[in-house]
């Protein structure tokens, strides 16, 4: 939310600043100063211009939350190969000794560590 108030005031900020700059193109124009009266309006048009781009390209992006992506390990048994998962537990790395197996009681390493895709809903065609 803070970013996009910010990028408000940039936006209005911008617009003032370069209507001044098209105000005083007007105003040089009137007392025949040409060359000042181009300069002044090619800066003001320009502001107006990115202003305008820069609010049709904030408008594309929406603030979303990003979801948190479970991540998981694998702890395996090096005597009889049985495999678990778990969530992710902080301090966890691969080879790490967690633990016994449940069938033999010897210790069991961590195997892998990684996130869980999230499957987005494809769109059908009918």
């Amino acid at each position: 939310m803070l970013p996009l108030i910010i990028l408000i005031f940039i936006a209005a900020g911008m617009v003032t600043l370069s209507s001044y700059y098209l105000l005083r193109a007007y105003l040089s124009y009137r007392e025949g100063a040409i060359e000042s009266s181009i300069y002044y309006a090619v800066i003001g048009a320009t502001g107006i211009a990115i202003t305008v781009y820069m609010t049709f390209i904030m408008r594309k992006r929406t603030v979303t939350k990003k979801a948190e992506v479970p991540v998981l390990t694998t702890t395996e048994c090096a005597k009889c190969s049985y495999k678990n998962m778990r969530k992710f537990a902080k301090g966890d790395y691969v080879y790490k000794t967690v633990g016994t197996c449940e069938k033999c009681k010897e210790p069991m390493l961590v195997t892998a560590i990684y996130a869980e895709p999230i499957l987005k809903k494809q769109k059908r065609l009918q």
